[in-house]
Order: structure tokens, then sequence, then C-alpha cells
């Protein structure tokens, strides 16, 4: 996975305390104090117990990808949402951020 490799690069030879697929298994370990961890900034900064920490080369990004069945996407309940997520995606500077 392309985050994986990013903080394996990051980690520069040192030691791998532990490897998680998943983000709140990421947050859980780096709120225990367990070293550094690949977080979006907008979990990682709204915590007060973590330090952000920035990374001397590259940042990493990902993309956000909302899918939606070609039949749902005219409908009024799910046009509303989608244009709301991208509203916020838009508003929200963190959201657009690397990691």
């Amino acid at each position: 996975m392309p985050q994986q490799q990013w903080l394996l690069g990051l980690a520069d030879g040192r030691r791998v305390a532990c490897r998680l697929s998943d983000i709140s298994g990421h947050l859980a370990v780096a709120r225990a104090g367990a070293g550094v961890a690949g977080l979006p900034r907008f979990l990682g900064d709204v915590d007060p117990d973590l330090q952000r920490l920035e990374p001397d080369g590259k940042p990493f990004f990902r993309d956000i990808w909302l899918l939606v069945h070609r039949d749902l996407r005219r409908s009024a309940p799910v046009r509303v949402v989608i244009d709301f997520m991208a509203q916020i995606v838009t508003e929200q500077p963190a959201l657009r951020l690397a990691l």
C-alpha cells in the first residue's frame, strides 16, 4: 500500500513496532505512545494527545473517492449528500492536505 511504503521510507531503517491496516488502529497506537502513525490531519490535529511531525521528505497525499451507483447519482437525497461532502472537502483545508 502506498501509505505503508511512505511510512517505511520515513522510518529510514528504524525498527517498526507494529503494522496496521486500518486508520482507527493507527490512531489508537499513536494515542498509546507506541510511535509514529500516518494519520490524516483532520484526525491527528484535533487530538490534544498527539503531536504532528513534519516529514523531511515529500508528504503523502491520498485521493478521496465517493462512489455512487449510476442509477442513484441523480436521486435527490443522494445528490444532497454528494453536494454536501464536496462542499465540506472544499471548505475544510485540513481535508485537502497531506498526511
